[in-house]
């Protein structure tokens, strides 16, 4: 035990000294698979924190790097991958199945609002597909995946996420507006459509005069058209169908992500949301602004 210690702390020292070359070297079954008991940190997630996406690969190839564990910080490799901007380990780590999308971090954050807010779309799509992703929940700015969708003009995202029927299109973010005014503000038609289909997006709250223009000719192509619910609700899953096969090609994908090739990902801020609660979510059996949710809980994780 005292060498499987002295071999995982080599390599968190080559991790910590971004010293790729050497940290390659020392990992191992042995080294991947240790866990850290005072800090529950695991070289897998040590290297996602250092943005050492072939080392984080080599680690999850082993088939034994723990992509379950919870440091003591409230992380996951999966939350850091995608503050890191780590799409290729993202993916794969979701891949494993045993990754935790459904996880909520200390500050109130899911892999699937990180990965909207860091406009990672494979990543966010990846999420939702797994239907763990907890797609209605609200960060500490007050924000869902949806709106954070539209704020970022991420139409497949936002359409995938409609279609879950889980989006919360409700939700009003700091300045009172719903995603329906970020989607019309951004021109997005089908998502504008899908949304309206919803019954939710409360259009009455879209402010702006283009934005207002925008709308109304949607609203009049709604109806003029015949469009129905079950349409636009088609729609939303035939974007989310180019992705239900997903799985195979983003393996695909990732297999030269230990060569050093990563998508470059645009990070866009995300706005905040003030007085309006969801209903229903519970954090580590703590109630969140008065409300709660059956099972959903900040760690969900069975060992």
């Amino acid at each position: 035990m005292k060498n499987n210690r002295e071999q995982y702390s080599n390599l968190i020292n080559a991790i910590q000294n971004n010293n790729n070359v050497v940290a390659l070297s020392l990992v191992t079954p042995v080294t991947a698979a240790y866990i850290d008991k005072k800090t529950k940190n695991t070289a897998l997630i040590f290297a996602c924190q250092k943005s050492m996406e072939s080392v984080a690969m080599k680690l999850i190839n082993t088939g034994v790097s723990n992509p379950n564990e919870i440091n003591n910080d409230g992380e996951t490799a999966l939350i850091l991958a995608c503050k890191k901007k780590l799409s290729n380990v993202a993916i794969q780590l979701i891949l494993t199945g045993q990754s935790l999308p459904e996880f909520i971090d200390n500050n109130e954050n899911t892999a699937l609002t990180i990965a909207c807010t860091n406009n990672m779309e494979n990543v966010a799509l990846a999420l939702i597909a797994t239907n763990k992703s907890n797609p209605d929940w609200v960060d500490n700015n007050g924000n869902t995946a949806l709106i954070i969708a539209c704020q970022n003009q991420m139409n497949n995202v936002a359409l995938a996420l409609i279609a879950t029927g889980e989006s919360s299109p409700e939700v009003q973010d700091n300045n009172g507006f719903p995603a329906l005014m970020y989607a019309c503000a951004h021109k997005m038609k089908m998502v504008t459509l899908a949304l309206i289909a919803t019954g939710k997006s409360r259009p009455e709250l879209v402010s702006g005069v283009k934005s207002k223009q925008f709308l109304n000719s949607i609203l009049n192509e709604y109806r003029m058209t015949g469009f129905i619910a079950g349409t636009i609700k088609a729609n939303a899953e035939l974007s989310a169908e180019n992705y239900s096969d997903m799985y195979s090609y983003l393996s695909e994908e990732t297999q030269n992500a230990g060569k050093g090739t990563t998508r470059k990902e645009t990070t866009t801020k995300g706005t905040t949301r003030k007085g309006t609660t969801r209903k229903g979510t519970t954090r580590k059996g703590t109630t969140r602004k008065g409300t709660t949710k059956k099972g959903t809980t900040k760690k969900q994780r069975v060992k």
